[in-house]
């Protein structure tokens, strides 16, 4: 189980990333007629398997195969004709890039006159041919470019089984190339891989690091605590656990709710010295595509410093501006833009465009791929270690070798994928048929969310329990929150139903708090009225003693001033011989008016 959560929780945008725009790069499904002058006796539907890019092997995970049916048309041909070989190359046309695929042909050599009608299809649900006649609008990639379809000559890697029934016609891959056997039932993605890509964490985890044992509670309740008291911030956490235990490093994994917390953990200047009382480590996760928009359209000849540089100077909030690849890992026009705010984020996404180097470039929301389930016993696809078949033996995920007891096993040390038996470990997410039971089961997803979307009729409920399973968007929302969101069992107007009654409530609960505002507001304004009213009082309580002062203040003054006037005039009459005496009683009577003016003031 250890495997299960140590390697589902990696950065949802790395591997190969696909973007909204760029999920129509897969295989295609072909239906045309073969020539009838090369018909056989018995009529057999004729498969020809898609070679994919770089030696890639073609297993039943893809999604999608080419198939050509025979016409109506029987003449007869001797079954003991020589098999030579031929193949045709279409250009698959995406709105980010092409993809070329080679078919390796199994039948004796067709001279093809008239080009066949091709049609993409979910691989998730039947389709019928379109007509060539069909027009197809500029942006329409739905099809393959006939003037970019060529023939030419190929050793044949397959060999070919006769039947006399109307059995598809098996082949089986030449030494080569590995081999690769799965059931036809592995073709789809099971209810297990949904649910499990339909439930996990919206962003991947923060690591603390630690070099001795700690408790993980006290470790979340310091973090939580620091962020409240030294930044001022609610960190909100959705779960946190024990990780793996490495070269005596003790890790604690931190998952946090929402993209606001992501973006505070991920500055490493808001985490505290210590943890716990210890000092530690963090590893950050990569960016989420909540914090993510692409630019589907970049010119490949921009000058990408220019680019990069005015991007990052018009909006500071952008810290990575990345060159999104395909397949081949050739670089394509979508452009991919990490943000570390989301209110920047919003508003350049809410306005749908942004402008760089004088030109308007259109912006949308950046899809992440599902995460795929990986079994920690057998390492297979799709289903968890407690319903593995595999009961009384375990696989080695470097050799690929079972054992009843690992403990036991003697392992060869050299790296060997189970299913595509290349150089790497089993449980790689990188694995070529890993990435592409991804992007099978990423579509089927977003399938099912268009379907769901559009639908305004009452409908039955779902034969499968995975097939309204919401994708992972970039609007906030996770798998889990929006599964919640939408019930399975319910029909459009009992959805409808609640969420008018959602709505009705809120509208209740906002009427509620405006009245108790305006209640609030009204009692503030009579205490402050009250307030102001005492404090007039009290002014005018000190304007009439002020006033009394200023009177006695003057009299006083007067006759000061009157004795004053006296002595000058009449010194000898108003002083007599004690002038000195008299002097010094108006002096003191002087300081008396001094200090009368002091108290009063005080």
């Amino acid at each position: 189980m250890a495997d299960e959560n140590s390697d589902r929780y990696n950065g949802l945008n790395t591997g190969a990333s696909i973007p909204n725009n760029e999920i129509t790069k897969e295989q295609r499904i072909i239906y045309y007629t073969v020539p009838a002058n090369i018909q056989s006796i018995t009529p057999q539907p004729y498969i020809y398997m898609q070679q994919l890019p770089n030696s890639q092997s073609t297993h039943q995970f893809s999604p999608t195969r080419l198939i050509i049916q025979q016409a109506p048309q029987q003449q007869s041909l001797s079954s003991n004709n020589v098999i030579s070989t031929s193949t045709q190359q279409p250009t698959m046309h995406s709105n980010m890039n092409c993809q070329h695929a080679v078919l390796a042909a199994c039948q004796p050599p067709i001279n093809i006159n008239e080009q066949p009608a091709p049609v993409m299809i979910n691989p998730t649900s039947s389709s019928t041919p379109v007509p060539s006649s069909t027009k197809r609008g500029r942006n329409d990639t739905s099809g393959i470019s006939e003037t970019y379809i060529q023939v030419r000559p190929q050793y044949p890697q397959m060999t070919h089984t006769s039947h006399t029934s109307n059995a598809p016609i098996k082949r089986h891959r030449g030494m080569n190339q590995p081999m690769i056997q799965l059931s036809n039932n592995q073709c789809e993605p099971s209810a297990a891989a949904c649910r499990f890509a339909a439930t996990r964490f919206p962003f991947s985890p923060f690591t603390a690091i630690f070099s001795q044992e700690v408790h993980d509670k006290i470790v979340i309740d310091d973090l939580t605590k620091h962020a409240k008291e030294n930044r001022n911030f609610e960190l909100k956490m959705i779960a946190y656990r024990r990780g793996r235990t490495e070269d005596n490093q003790h890790r604690i994994l931190i998952f946090v709710e929402n993209a606001e917390s992501f973006v505070f953990l991920y500055n490493q200047e808001n985490w505290p010295n210590v943890l716990a009382g210890l000092q530690y480590n963090t590893t950050r996760p990569s960016i989420p595509p909540q914090l993510a928009l692409v630019i589907p359209a970049v010119s490949l000849l921009v000058d990408w410093e220019d680019f990069t540089q005015e991007l990052k100077d018009t909006n500071p909030d952008i810290i990575n501006v990345i060159r999104l690849k395909n397949k081949s890992q050739h670089p394509i026009r979508a452009v991919k833009l990490e943000f570390m705010s989301v209110k920047a984020r919003n508003e350049i996404l809410e306005a749908g465009e942004i402008t760089v180097l004088h030109l308007k470039y259109k912006v949308v929301e950046f899809y992440a791929q599902a995460n795929v389930l990986i079994c920690s016993n057998c390492y297979g696809i799709g289903h968890f270690r407690k319903s593995c078949p595999q009961k009384n033996e375990s696989t080695c995920k470097t050799c690929g070798e079972r054992s009843t007891n690992l403990k036991d096993h003697n392992c060869s040390g050299i790296p060997k994928c189970i299913r595509c038996g290349e150089a790497h470990v089993s449980n790689d997410q990188k694995c070529k048929i890993v990435q592409q039971y991804r992007a099978t089961l990423t579509r089927n997803l977003l399938a099912n969310v268009i379907t769901a979307a559009h639908q305004n009729i009452e409908t039955e409920p779902p034969d499968n329990e995975y097939q309204q399973i919401p994708l992972t968007t970039t609007a906030g929302a996770s798998y889990a929150n929006v599964v919640k969101s939408m019930p399975y069992n319910t029909n459009s107007n009992e959805i409808i139903s609640r969420k008018l009654d959602a709505i009705l409530t809120k509208v209740e609960e906002e009427s509620k708090a405006t009245r108790q505002s305006l209640i609030d507001f009204k009692q503030e304004i009579r205490d402050r009225y009250d307030e102001v009213k005492q404090q007039v009082e009290v002014l005018e309580q000190n304007v009439i003693t002020i006033e009394k002062k200023f009177e006695d203040l003057s009299e006083r003054t007067c006759n000061l001033i009157k004795n004053i006037c006296t002595a000058l005039l009449d010194p000898q009459a108003s002083q007599g011989k004690k002038w000195k005496s008299y002097w010094q009683e108006q002096i003191k009577a002087l300081d008396d008016v001094r200090l009368s003016l002091s108290k009063s003031d005080q």
